[in-house]
């Protein structure tokens, strides 16, 4: 068999094509430090990446969502604790008021205390988060309350504007696979309203009598509904009569205060039932959602390991062994410079023509 020159070329050029690919592929690899950049480098395992990385992607948004969900509870938690302490302060002021000892002057004097605290309980039920309001229900980017005060500064009006508790008002966010965990409640929940009926003026009759009255009541859902009258004779001999009536927390706020402006220490002692039970209502709050915050805690624990088995799975995958890869680079390298010197010792050879 004769071996021609054009035979041992293309040989030869085969052999460098070959080794030049290697080379390329090598240096692509340590470029990159990846043994997987596209899917032909190994489809079986570039079928296994896109599973895993589809796994991570779901992960690290439930990651997310939990985070950016516990900042809010968090917001709703220092909201909570802060209006603990200011019915706290507000029980302690009404009981002292209510002892019978206390003049005119200190219950004036404490209902500026109270008047504060409406001010900041509405400040507190008005709390945001990233542009939230939170205690809005689902209208998040409706203001929870509205604020009427009448010429004097007073509070005549807190209506609540958000969704209501009756309706479908919870915010869910997404923490596993069809797994979706409620992280909000509403202000009529926790905080109620108020609103105060225009002054009626009549003709004064024998039994009206200036002052302040309180009552009580719960309505079928075991909501604590105040109402208080205040009635002013005037001296054209006509009654102004205006009527208030509230739910929850505010509802208590007004009604004292409004108690403590009529000096009534009946009915300042009746807000005292009020105050506890909105205590009450807010320690459950604080007690359910701390929950919650336990449940993301786990959870991303879970989803933390998850997430590290998935990379370094993906990394075994994916990622180059450095150190082996340019120890085969520096040999790809060297048999390639040696295939180039045979290859010119070899196409250097003389032909037939050299001897004619």
């Amino acid at each position: 068999m004769r071996i021609t020159t054009l035979g041992t070329s293309d040989t030869m050029l085969n052999y460098i094509l070959n080794a030049e690919s290697k080379d390329y592929n090598l240096s692509q690899e340590a470029a990159s430090g990846l043994k997987v950049s596209k899917p032909s480098d190994d489809p079986s395992a570039t079928k296994s990446l896109v599973n895993i990385k589809t796994q991570l992607s779901q992960l690290n948004g439930y990651l997310d969502n939990m985070s950016t969900s516990q900042n809010e509870l968090n917001v709703l938690d220092d909201s909570m604790s802060s209006l603990t302490d200011l019915v706290s302060n507000t029980t302690g002021l009404t009981t002292q008021a209510a002892n019978g000892t206390y003049s005119n002057s200190d219950m004036d004097n404490i209902n500026v205390q109270v008047n504060q605290a409406i001010q900041s309980v509405a400040d507190l039920a008005n709390t945001q988060y990233n542009g939230t309001y939170i205690f809005s229900g689902t209208a998040v980017g409706t203001k929870a309350y509205n604020v009427a005060t009448d010429a004097t500064g007073k509070i005549t009006g807190l209506t609540y504007n958000g969704t209501p508790s009756t309706g479908d008002y919870q915010r869910y966010t997404n923490i596993s696979d069809g797994v979706n965990v409620a992280i909000n409640t509403t202000g009529d929940q926790v905080f109620g309203s108020y609103s105060q009926a225009p002054p009626v003026t009549n003709a004064t009759q024998p039994t009206d009598a200036a002052g302040v009255t309180l009552n009580t009541t719960t309505d079928p859902s075991g909501n604590l509904i105040t109402t208080t009258v205040t009635t002013v004779r005037n001296g054209d001999g006509t009654t102004t009569v205006t009527t208030g009536t509230g739910t929850g927390l505010m509802g208590t706020l007004v009604g004292l205060s409004n108690s403590l402006a009529g000096h009534n220490q009946t009915a300042v002692s009746k807000c005292l039932d009020g105050l506890n039970s909105s205590l009450d209502t807010v320690s459950v709050t604080r007690t359910k959602f701390a929950s919650v915050s336990n449940k993301f805690e786990l959870t991303q624990n879970s989803v933390n390991s998850t997430v590290t088995q998935l990379t370094s799975s993906k990394s075994d995958l994916e990622d180059a062994d450095l150190s082996q890869v340019l120890s085969d680079l520096t040999a790809q390298q060297t048999a390639l410079n040696a295939t180039y010197s045979v290859t010119s010792s070899l196409l250097a050879g003389k032909s037939l023509l050299d001897y004619m």
